[in-house]
């Protein structure tokens, strides 16, 4: 379970964390737009672009990336935030809990 993957002291960012970077960078078409599918530093963020998979079918990989929030998600379901170079696009979005995206630890 993603929520227990962050040592202790630190925590999986909730939606409010994470849109607090989207705006910080302008919103979103210009959060997506840094990465371009190579990272971007500017704020020390530089996570690449993952991809994600579902029943072993991996996607998006190089041109989107996907990150688990800590934030409460209906039963069967997880905020996961995707930053896509290829749509231009930062947003959460409830995703089914068994999908394998990446995780991004914050310190408490």
């Amino acid at each position: 379970m993603a929520i227990k993957a962050c040592p202790s002291e630190w925590h999986l960012p909730s939606n409010a964390e994470w849109q607090t970077i989207v705006d910080f960078l302008s919103g979103d078409k210009v959060c997506a737009e840094k990465g371009n599918g190579n990272g971007d530093n500017a704020i020390g963020f530089s996570a690449l672009p993952g991809g994600n998979s579902l029943n072993d079918n991996f996607m998006s990989g190089g041109g989107g990336g996907y990150w688990w929030s800590g934030s409460e998600a209906p039963v069967g379901l997880a905020y996961c935030w995707i930053m896509d170079s290829d749509r231009k696009a930062a947003k959460y979005d409830g995703s089914d809990d068994r999908r394998l995206v990446s995780v991004r630890c914050v310190q408490d």
